[in-house]
């Protein structure tokens, strides 16, 4: 077998019995070089049956988030890279609520930043997993959230997609946990 690093949309597969970390995770995405990371875990799959518990607490996570100048030391989630990766980001946005995402929490430029390359902190609602937010690398902060139906159903999302990096598993149950890593197509599973 063969590994390339060549780009990645990890998925962050959260099973019914450890929803209480989705927030926690969530913000490790955005405060991770502001989401600039190949191995972020930008995706976020959970019972659907649960999602708007979730969504509600990721929401919120990263609304709390303060943008801003990194050499603050309250600042969480700092500048992108360069002009053109925050335009890229704003398309990204853009194009996955023209694709039916809807958009909880984020998706702009911070109002109190008027010099910078900022996003906020971003979370997008999803329902199909052709959105363009869960097919291409954004490289910002920002995480889909997608419901899945039972465990069959998540890891068919989970391997939707070209890049097969990262991602994690997030249950209390080992034993599943480590079952459920097996069938997911990526470099890594954590």
């Amino acid at each position: 077998r063969l590994v390339l690093e060549l780009g990645g949309k990890s998925v962050q597969l959260h099973l019914a019995d450890a929803l209480g970390g989705v927030a926690t995770a969530c913000t490790t995405v955005f405060t991770s070089l502001s989401g600039q990371g190949c191995a972020v875990q930008s995706r976020v799959l959970v019972p659907q049956d649960r999602i708007d518990e979730v969504v509600a607490a990721v929401a919120g996570a990263a609304r709390a988030l303060r943008v801003g100048n990194p050499r603050d030391a309250a600042t969480a989630v700092g500048p992108l890279i360069s002009a053109a990766q925050r335009d890229r980001v704003e398309r990204l946005i853009a194009a996955g609520v023209d694709a039916g995402g809807k958009l909880v929490a984020g998706g702009g430029r911070p109002a109190h930043l008027e010099r910078g390359y900022y996003v906020e902190p971003t979370v997008l609602l999803i329902d199909d997993n052709r959105n363009p937010v869960a097919q291409q690398e954004v490289f910002g902060p920002v995480v889909t959230v997608q419901g899945y139906r039972d465990l069959d159903h998540a890891i068919a999302i989970a391997n939707d997609t070209e890049y097969g990096l990262s991602g994690g598993v997030y249950t209390t149950d080992l034993r599943l946990g480590l079952s459920v890593a097996e069938r997911i197509r990526s470099g890594t599973v954590q």
